[in-house]
């Protein structure tokens, strides 16, 4: 509190008939579960259904809060999850304004240096069910398309289905600091009916428009799924996948595009190299199908992740195996002690 020095911030639920007809009384104080001296927490709050959000723009660590109501208790409106910007920098004022339709969220980043312009300012989208249900993963990142230093792009922000709009206060629009507001559409990666949902029609329309059968979708941009540039039967597969709980993200893998484990010894260098190799790749993925088109005369062949014969079946069989890149690390210890351990491993980037 400026007043008092206290720094006990809070932000707090209120409802309707709470106390008494037509008057809206206190449900829960909100707080930070990290809360420090100084955090102006509280600075900005949204809430769509019984989801809320609040920033914390300042402090050790700027963020965004989820809370939900009967998180941890009836009524209790707890904290779900600590929302970062990927590329956080000090006083970026990420969470100087939060905006929340459904399981979409949108928090400003007002002073985020962009190209060198400082104060220039930034947005970033996070979904509900990126990364895992109710992850909270952040999706994108937003910037003006004429960022300029000290415009302090996301001072405002609002959402409503798959449409932002972003308040840049101190643009030069039309004169010194007039301002100006830009509207993006299409924030959900693997929406391409742009409805606000990831669903089997998303993958329907991909292959419809693979196919040729429609020359556009409403939201074309999310279309391409695993962000390889293209929309194509491989997005609509991950699609489907993202859709029935098989994978938890769409995008580009950890590492930007994708990536194939092999063994040193082998002397691969390259993907071209791989073109008349064994190549396993965990059963249930749609990476069998990037691979028969990046290697035509490729062997592939699918088996059970975990299984406890996998080990001996790379070990005899596997040339290489392909898994996403932000799994890689963890599969090193898939290889057995006579095959030289995670030290006889490399990997090859696609993309």
């Amino acid at each position: 509190d400026p007043k008092t020095g206290d720094g006990d911030a809070g932000a707090y639920v209120v409802q309707r008939d709470r106390g008494g007809a037509e008057n809206w009384g206190q449900v829960r104080k909100l707080a930070a579960s990290d809360a420090e001296l100084g955090d102006r927490f509280g600075s900005a709050v949204a809430i769509s259904a019984d989801t809320a959000i609040v920033g914390r723009p300042t402090g050790y660590s700027e963020a965004a809060y989820i809370y939900q109501r009967n998180h941890g208790g009836a009524d209790e409106w707890g904290e779900v999850k600590k929302l970062v910007a990927s590329d956080s920098g000090a006083q970026d004022y990420f969470g100087e304004s939060v905006a929340i339709d459904r399981d979409t969220v949108v928090v400003g980043a007002i002073d985020r240096t962009i190209n060198a312009n400082i104060f220039a300012g930034a947005a970033y989208i996070f979904q509900g069910a990126q990364g895992g249900p109710n992850n909270w993963g952040e999706v994108k990142k937003i910037t003006a398309s004429d960022s300029e230093a000290r415009d302090q792009f996301g001072a405002s922000v609002a959402v409503s289905g798959q449409t932002a709009i972003v308040g840049a206060r101190f643009e030069d629009a039309g004169a010194e600091d007039a301002g100006a507001a830009y509207v993006f559409r299409g924030l959900l990666l693997g929406d391409a009916g742009c409805d606000g949902v990831v669903d089997a029609i998303d993958a329907a329309l991909v292959l419809q428009l693979s196919a040729g059968l429609v020359g556009s979708l409403a939201c074309q941009q999310n279309a391409d799924a695993n962000g390889d540039g293209t929309a194509n039967p491989i997005d609509a597969a991950l699609i489907l996948q993202f859709v029935a709980g098989l994978i938890d993200t769409l995008g580009p893998p950890a590492g930007q595009g994708q990536a194939m484990m092999v063994r040193i010894a082998d002397g691969y260098e390259s993907i071209g190299q791989l073109a008349d190799a064994d190549i396993c790749v965990l059963a249930g993925t749609s990476l069998k199908l990037m691979l028969a088109d990046l290697l035509p005369d490729a062997v592939t062949v699918s088996f059970e992740d975990n299984d406890t014969l996998q080990q001996a079946f790379i070990e005899e069989h596997c040339d290489a195996w392909f898994g996403d890149a932000g799994q890689l690390a963890q599969r090193q210890s898939a290889y057995p002690e006579d095959a030289g351990g995670p030290e006889a491993v490399a990997l090859l980037l696609i993309g």
